[in-house]
């Protein structure tokens, strides 16, 4: 549902669109970028209004809406086709959140040249798995309180893994962050997904030179 404010500055931006009036244009997209519109909406007036700048947002918002929550509306904003690319990041994303919860990334090669002296890996790797499996997996799975897998590393930074040697540690998140692609594999989906609506509808940047 739209209020009358929220009209009338559709109603602005439509006329400032139509007869390139820059000023009026640039305050109704400012204006309605802080209001409560849905992300479908936003992307229907993006394609509509060539407004770039809303794409990014709203494909977040929709990769974190839960499907229970996505409305006929929503699903008329975005077409089928729209709807089906959400669909499909949806659940790679998931996918690639299930392995990572799973599969606590640590590396085998302990005992290698680079590797730090220590005496107690077993331990060292007993207490890496058990944080993990305390501390990092029920932020991933957390149903309402979005966890970015971008934000392991500064987590596991964070987290004091008493019983680990420190260089142990160190060791293993820098064999994280040069050898653990999952990490990244969110955001890679995210941006690849903001840029397939952004061709999808063709939503290019109004021009310049109004």
């Amino acid at each position: 549902m739209v209020d009358r404010e929220q009209e009338q500055l559709l109603d602005i931006l439509h006329v400032s669109h139509m007869w390139q009036i820059r000023p009026g244009f640039d305050y109704a997209i400012h204006q309605l970028g802080v209001c409560t519109l849905r992300p479908a909406k936003l992307i229907s007036l993006a394609q509509k209004y060539s407004i770039a700048g809303w794409v990014p947002e709203a494909v977040r918002s929709l990769l974190l809406l839960p499907f229970r929550k996505y409305t006929e509306q929503d699903i008329c904003d975005l077409s089928f086709s729209g709807y089906l690319v959400i669909a499909c990041a949806k659940e790679e994303i998931q996918e690639q959140r299930r392995v990572l919860a799973a599969i606590p990334p640590y590396p085998l090669d302990v005992c290698a040249d680079n590797a730090p002296h220590c005496t107690y890996h077993t331990t060292c790797t007993r207490v890496w798995y058990d944080k993990w499996a305390k501390e990092i997996v029920p932020r991933i799975h957390h149903p309402t309180d979005h966890f970015p897998l971008s934000k392991t590393i500064s987590a596991l930074l964070d987290i004091d893994h008493i019983g680990m040697n420190r260089a142990c540690k160190g060791y293993a998140i820098e064999w994280m962050i040069s050898s653990c692609p999952g990490l990244g594999k969110e955001e890679a989906l995210i941006c690849k997904t903001i840029e397939t609506i952004q061709a999808m509808f063709s939503i290019a940047t109004a021009p310049s030179g109004w």
